[in-house]
């Protein structure tokens, strides 16, 4: 086995120490994709949801009877229960 000797920074790496280095460096960069793409994915949720919200609004402003409100004001408690969890 060949050890190769790297400098960086003033601090002196053999070559085992140096994969290590390299190693952790490609974890923290496959993490920081994984963490867009969570993101960007709650996001999408989150616009998902407000448009639930919004649809179920506008059905309530047109007017509605006894059973539909009570219908509406379920599912608008559960998609507030989604918006906090995803939007905030």
């Amino acid at each position: 086995m060949c050890n190769i000797s790297i400098t960086c920074r003033g601090i002196a790496m053999s070559g085992s120490k140096r994969s290590l280095a390299m190693a952790l460096c490609c974890l923290c960069l496959l993490m920081s994709g994984n963490a867009y793409a969570e993101k960007s994915k709650k996001e999408k949720q989150c616009q998902k949801t407000r448009a639930s919200i919004e649809k179920i609004q506008k059905k309530m402003r047109a007017g509605y009877d006894l059973k539909k409100s009570e219908k509406y004001h379920r599912q608008l408690n559960e998609l507030y229960k989604k918006e906090f969890k995803h939007c905030m």
